[in-house]
């Protein structure tokens, strides 16, 4: 006996749902947590962007008391790094800050190699110390 076979039709297989880019990076719950996240988001904005775009635009002006505000670009920092001054100021920043870190982490496990052996009076002279 022959046997017959019977093709189904062809069905296309099912996808996953794909959530949009918003939903995928913030999570499912973003728009519950965008009134807890926006004030905050207004603030940064207002009291660090701003002020940090501004001063960018500031830079790149003339400003003195006589004179109106002019633009002069990138010329003030053309002027600032040819300037030996700036760069003996920059050394001397570096050198005194790495000595200053130095400094601190030597003191710093010095003081923690001499207190960490007493048993009595090390919290006191730890807070003495620190």
């Amino acid at each position: 006996m022959a046997q017959r076979a019977e093709t189904l039709p062809q069905t296309r297989t099912a996808q996953p749902h794909r959530s949009s880019t918003t939903r995928r990076v913030l999570g499912p719950d973003w728009k519950i947590a965008l009134p807890f996240i926006l004030p905050i988001i207004i603030l940064m904005t207002i009291f660090i962007a701003w002020p940090f775009i501004r001063a960018i635009f500031t830079s790149m002006t003339i400003r003195t008391m006589a004179r109106e505000t002019k633009f002069v670009g990138l010329d003030n920092y053309i002027r600032l790094y040819s300037d030996p001054y700036y760069h003996q100021a920059v050394k001397a920043t570096f050198v005194f800050t790495a000595n200053a870190i130095l400094f601190k982490l030597i003191f710093g496990l010095i003081a923690a190699t001499l207190l960490h052996p007493l048993k009595r009076g090390r919290n006191l002279l730890t807070g003495l110390v620190l």
